[in-house]
């Protein structure tokens, strides 16, 4: 391989973004280029130039069918890494057995009370832990190879990563020192590192200087003496000879194979990741001897690598350049991949070293299908306890297509989940469609096409669907037809009929003792109550709902009553009030509680110190909120404290950084509610206005109150915020 030259702007470039992740915290770069523009050298030049100085690096390799794959590599050499060093106390139990599907392929052993929110939001403090005790001393540079084959749960883990850190020039105090490095040949970013902490490293070709250089190269030298016997006129010819496309060369190449390397190469490019020879073997349905046999050709040809992987323990063959993998099979017929696919899912199956999920999705694409719904079922929930929902839905999406109508519905209900641990019901609105039109006069399915309706803001929808659920419950079915009444409740909320979604929340009180619904249900009535702003009746509500809670012993419960009644006393001006109320959550937020209400109470108590212009207190407070809402994952309430956090900024003269809070928020709120852009509209009329620009702050103003009229009789500003 000719040595890494004429690259040395982008590695020093590379390597400054790797020093400044321990001021800045976690951070990604992903390095784009054309194939064979020396983008993998690039990356292994930095990993032996970092280890050089003694960096630590972890490096992992993406396989698509495999929920987290490359992290799997990466926390093995991280955890091996910390034994050598001694310093496995870094990391608690907790930290450890959160680590689970990384370290075991497991779900965490956890509390039955930790709904899926705070369990992934655990999970990812555990990695970013993790990151921050190998990079403890000197950052951590992390190298994810084949990014562009990066499995759905991987890509959310690193914007959790990256969402973990804060907003960019806004660090989470104690958040890793890590640089997480990745090459592409696309020249947008892929949705891993679409995010303000990520940026792009463009490589182009080299220039004469740096050409010239490589072409002296010993290696280069003598490949080129093998190429043309050392005939100057030759080498002249090779260079008047127009390139031919990889295309081309892979077809022709193919041509010249004969029947067991074309095989070891097809299945390769189905399996889309490196094998060893026994497995591929196996696949092909030949002995071990005949696929050795067939490696050298292949690797000469330039179709296929061979490598040690040291997380299999095993040699692997690889494609060569894994966008390989269509051309390849360019020339096979579909049945010939579905025989394929079928067979290499047996092998991997006996291999043992694959994954649950890569081995039912050959097996599905295979055609086998038939007999793989219910396993397939129970792999997509092993993923969901394990924290890949994104994972879990691409594998419920082939489940689908030959799964009968009663496992149809079963699909819909837990792609339902896995979309919302994912962040995004709309995913499963395929699913739920699909389950219905097998299920017509199915209840439950119309009440969950409701809830994504709603989720969507689709209000018309969803109160056809939640028409028909009405329509076909079965008679004497409370339960199912509190949830009906809970989204109908929900649905006149957002709508702006306040006295019916009181009234649905009340109804559904009266059908259902189940603790979660009846929290659901108070909660929408308290919430009515505060955007009415009968204050009296809201304080004696929540007041009833404390009680309940103690009675219950209910943490969360208790924590959202106390919140609640410290910002009924925010919108009363009672701000003396509101601070005991806040206390009082403190001290039960340290006995228990969620991590979203404690993100809350944190907002809450800033907003009061900001009141009372206690700037310090209150940027304290924001920073808190900002991080714990943010591992939590939930936008609203994050882009929310972001423009509480940058009003402040603004208060105080820092227009910058209020600028950036601005900016965050904007970008994390993209898709939600008006409101919140509104609000960050409002934010950007006081930046300008620091900066004296004022034609610039009245056009943003103008924008803002056009976005909060709508807003139904609340206060503006961030008094109107308090509300849990």
């Amino acid at each position: 391989m000719p040595a890494c030259v004429g690259r040395e702007r982008e590695l020093a470039w590379i390597t400054a973004r790797l020093d400044a992740t321990s001021a800045n915290g976690t951070a990604a770069v992903l390095v784009s280029g054309p194939s064979g523009i020396g983008k993998s050298r690039l990356l292994d030049e930095l990993r032996d130039q970092a280890r050089s100085v003694s960096f630590p690096v972890l490096e992992g390799w993406c396989i698509r069918h495999a929920a987290f794959a490359p992290f799997l590599a990466i926390a093995s050499q991280a955890l091996a890494l910390l034994r050598a060093r001694d310093e496995q106390h870094l990391l608690s139990p907790a930290h450890l057995e959160a680590l689970a599907p990384l370290v075991s392929a497991r779900a965490p052993r956890g509390r039955e009370d930790v709904d899926a929110t705070e369990a992934a939001a655990g999970f990812t403090e555990a990695v970013s832990r993790l990151l921050s005790a190998v990079g403890r001393q000197r950052p951590v540079l992390v190298l994810i190879r084949g990014a562009a084959r990066m499995d759905e749960a991987s890509s959310a883990l690193v914007r959790a990563l990256l969402d973990a850190a804060g907003p960019a020039g806004e660090p989470t105090p104690g958040a890793a020192s890590a640089l997480l490095v990745a090459s592409t040949r696309e020249r947008e970013p892929s949705a891993a590192f679409d995010h303000a902490r990520a940026e792009m490293l463009p490589i182009h070709g080299l220039e004469a200087e740096a050409l010239g250089r490589l072409l002296t190269e010993p290696s280069l030298l003598q490949r080129l003496h093998a190429t043309t016997d050392g005939n100057p006129a030759v080498l002249l010819g090779l260079l008047g000879r127009p390139p031919s496309s990889r295309g081309d060369e892979v077809r022709s190449r193919m041509d010249e194979l004969g029947e067991v390397p074309r095989r070891v190469v097809a299945t390769l490019a189905l399996a889309d990741r490196p094998l060893p020879v026994l497995v591929l073997a196996a696949a092909i349905g030949v002995d071990a001897p005949s696929v050795h046999r067939a490696v050298p050709p292949l690797v000469g040809a330039d179709l296929a690598r061979r490598t040690l992987d040291p997380t299999v323990g095993d040699v692997v063959v690889g494609l060569a350049r894994h966008d390989d993998g269509a051309r390849v099979l360019a020339g096979y017929a579909d049945s010939e991949c579905m025989a394929i696919r079928a067979r290499l899912g047996v092998a991997l199956a006996e291999w043992g070293r694959a994954t649950p999920e890569e081995v039912v999705l050959h097996r599905l694409a295979g055609g086998t299908g038939a007999g793989l719904v219910s396993e397939s079922i129970e792999v997509a929930r092993s993923l969901l306890q394990r924290h890949a929902p994104a994972s879990a839905l691409a594998l419920l999406e082939s489940c689908a297509q030959v799964a009968d109508a009663a496992a149809l519905k079963e699909v819909a209900t837990l792609a339902m989940a896995a979309a919302r641990a994912a962040g995004s019901e709309a995913e499963a609105r395929g699913h739920v469609l699909r389950a219905r039109e097998a299920n017509p006069n199915d209840p439950e399915l119309a009440r969950l096409e409701a809830v994504i309706a709603l989720s969507e803001g689709d209000l018309p929808r969803a109160e056809r669907a939640l028409e028909q659920a009405e329509a076909t419950l079965a008679p004497g079915d409370d339960e199912e037809r509190a949830m009906v009444l809970l989204s109908r409740a929900e649905l006149r909320y957002q709508q702006g009929r306040f006295e019916e979604a009181e009234r649905f929340a009340m109804d559904a009180l009266a059908r259902t003792a189940e603790p979660r619904r009846v929290a659901e249900a108070r909660n929408v009535v308290t919430k009515v109550l505060l955007v009415r702003r009968d204050f009296d009746r809201g304080q004696a509500w929540t007041e009833e709902s404390l009680v309940l809670a103690r009675a219950r012993r209910s943490q969360d419960e208790l924590l959202r009553g106390l919140i609640n009644l410290g910002v009924v006393a925010i919108w009363r001006d009672d701000l003396e009030e509101a601070q005991r109320r806040f206390a009082e959550a403190r001290a039960v937020a340290v006995r228990g509680g969620s991590m979203m209400l404690q993100g809350v109470l944190r907002e809450n108590e800033a907003v009061v110190a900001h009141l009372q212009g206690r700037y310090g207190d209150a940027l304290r407070s924001y920073q808190e909120a900002l991080e714990i809402l943010t591992r939590v994952g939930n936008r609203r309430f994050v882009a929310r404290v972001a423009n509480n956090l940058g009003e402040l900024y603004a208060q105080v003269g820092a227009g910058e950084r209020a600028r950036r809070l601005c900016e965050h928020a904007a970008r994390v709120a993209r898709g939600l509610s008006g409101s919140l852009a509104a609000e960050s509209r409002m934010l950007r009329a006081q930046v300008e206005l620091v900066e004296g620009r004022s034609d610039a702050a009245a056009e943003a103003a103008r924008g803002g109150r056009r976005g909060t009229s709508r807003r139904r009789g609340t206060p503006s500003g961030w008094r109107a915020r308090g509300c849990c």
